[in-house]
């Protein structure tokens, strides 16, 4: 299914939409499963006080993107 498909007519559209949003609040109660086991990661929380703590922000956000990369390109070998 697709988010926007602008080759519908506008009343198609907008029926499509209306259905979608209908549909929203059974959403709350699905369950979604990724397939695999996503590691917990620590919240990055905004710093105080000096503009240093932004370089440990930045280097939490760093090693969580490299955790991220190494865990897909062990479940999606080449």
């Amino acid at each position: 299914m697709k988010i926007i498909d602008f080759s519908l007519s506008r009343r198609r559209s907008f029926a499509r939409g209306f259905l979608k949003g209908l549909g929203a609040p059974y959403m709350l109660y699905g369950s979604f499963d990724v397939g695999i086991d996503v590691p917990s990661v620590a919240p990055v929380l905004p710093s105080t006080g000096n503009n240093l703590g932004h370089v440990g922000d930045w280097n939490r956000i760093g090693n969580d993107m490299r955790t991220a990369i190494r865990l897909y390109e062990q479940t999606h070998p080449t």
